[in-house]
């Protein structure tokens, strides 16, 4: 850094030098003299800035780093977690008895009772009765609530682990209207998913 400083020491002798030079000979006006002078000057100092100050920057810019602080920095995405259950569809009830359904297995092979309840599956229907038991199921790790009502032999409720707080008061006579969706049917009887208490 010192050859530099000498180096524009030097540069800045020769600028007021060549200013003298122009005042002693030069044949223009003063005016125009002074001017001139004042020019050189200015380029002299330009200069001597260049070459004392730009290489102190320079070095001063490589050694900082720039690190964006950790309050700053984006939030981790937040996965979402889907349900154990599949998504309900819209609703389309159905004004047959789980009775009715039920019974073409006991007039019908299975293929042909098969074929008869399938345009039922999916669609939701209404069952009343007195509530006999309500017990806790967990199944491939899903958990279910399931209710039987008295007189209503052959059908299984079953409702989402978020009913679970609103099936705890319910009390063995209680009478309740249940909806649900008629997930299958067979010789053993019909299943409701997705119950609610109506």
């Amino acid at each position: 850094m010192r050859k530099w400083k000498s180096a524009a020491v030097g540069v800045a002798g020769f600028g007021i030098g060549l200013v003298m030079w122009a005042l002693e000979v030069g044949r223009v006006d003063i005016p125009v003299q002074m001017l001139i002078a004042l020019g050189l000057l200015g380029l002299i100092m330009v200069g001597y800035m260049v070459v004392v100050f730009v290489p102190d920057l320079v070095g001063i810019i490589r050694r900082v780093e720039f690190r964006l602080p950790v309050d700053l920095r984006p939030a981790p995405t937040q996965r979402l977690v889907p349900l154990p259950w599949p998504p309900i569809q819209p609703r389309i009830l159905t004004d047959v008895a789980p009775g009715y359904l039920h019974d073409f297995y006991k007039q019908y092979t299975g293929l042909q009772a098969d074929a008869l309840v399938k345009p039922y599956l999916g669609k939701w229907m209404t069952v009343g009765g007195a509530i006999t038991t309500i017990n806790f199921v967990k199944a491939k790790g899903v958990n279910w609530y399931q209710v039987s009502l008295l007189k209503v032999g052959d059908i299984y409720f079953f409702f989402d682990e978020p009913w679970g707080e609103r099936l705890s008061i319910k009390n063995k006579g209680d009478q309740v209207t249940v909806i649900g969706q008629v997930e299958s049917v067979d010789r053993l009887g019909v299943t409701l998913h997705h119950c609610e208490l109506a």
